[in-house]
């Protein structure tokens, strides 16, 4: 688990960061399982995602950091939302607040809109 065996090699080779091995038959690096949408897997010869991405990111999938921000496997959580730990998207500032930050981990940090505003 954690690792495939191509042909002609006499060693196992674990599947890399950012993907895991959960079966055993696997017989090329195409055959490691991509890390799922809010997920990460940090190092090589995982057999499950390592935990889930942390609050205030996104984690799209292929993530090998728990706090992506390359645009390709994760990002910060975009403003005028915020996304809990292991969020799979970005969930809208409740209505009446707002943000202008990214990052945001908890709608509490979503502000209040200003009186006659919405």
């Amino acid at each position: 688990l954690g690792y495939y065996f191509e042909s002609c090699t006499s060693s196992p080779q674990p599947c890399y960061p950012g993907t895991y091995g959960a079966t055993t038959g696997l017989t090329n690096v195409e055959d490691c399982t991509i890390c799922p949408v809010g997920k990460y897997c940090a190092t090589l010869g995982l057999t499950a995602p390592t935990g889930s991405c942390a609050a205030g990111f996104l984690c799209y999938g292929f993530a090998d950091s728990s706090s992506p921000t390359d645009g390709e496997t994760g990002d910060l959580c975009p403003s005028g939302s915020y996304c809990p730990q292991g969020s799979l998207a970005a969930v809208p500032c409740p209505a009446g607040t707002y943000s202008t930050q990214t990052g945001l981990s908890a709608s509490a940090l979503c502000w209040l809109c200003s009186a006659g505003s919405y």
